[in-house]
């Protein structure tokens, strides 16, 4: 977390409480392919529960640009699961359902679904510029 850009986490401390590794090495050094699952909003297979047996990769390849199909290309190098977000399933007013969320709004979704079994809606739209 300490190389995590400060916009991309939240900014009252809650990213605290979250179990999340920081790894200097890549995955395959540290997991089994059969055990992770890339979230990528360019996956066709919709993701439908948390297993809590699984390590989710959230944001692994973050940069200053979306890069796309990076996360996708990666799970399929290493022979991992790549899943997507189901927007298109629960949420019919998102306008791009495969615009990357930010990594918080991401965190957030998984925690709610894995204590309530329920999708949340999309998180609120980033605020315009000013005029």
């Amino acid at each position: 977390m300490q190389r995590c850009p400060a916009p991309c986490l939240p900014q009252d401390g809650d990213h605290k409480r979250w179990k999340v590794r920081l790894l200097d090495e890549d995955l395959e050094h540290h997991f089994s392919p059969s055990d992770l699952v890339f979230l990528s909003p360019d996956a066709d297979e919709a993701l439908t529960c948390v297993d809590k047996s699984k390590v989710y990769v959230i944001g692994g390849l973050v940069d200053v640009s979306v890069q796309k199909r990076s996360s996708l290309t990666r799970a399929r190098e290493l022979g991992a699961t790549a899943v997507r977000l189901p927007l298109r399933e629960h949420v019919a007013d998102v306008a791009n359902r495969r615009q990357p969320l930010t990594l918080p709004a991401v965190l957030e979704m998984l925690l709610h679904v894995n204590a309530t079994g329920d999708w949340l809606p999309p998180p609120p739209a980033e605020p315009a510029g000013r005029h």
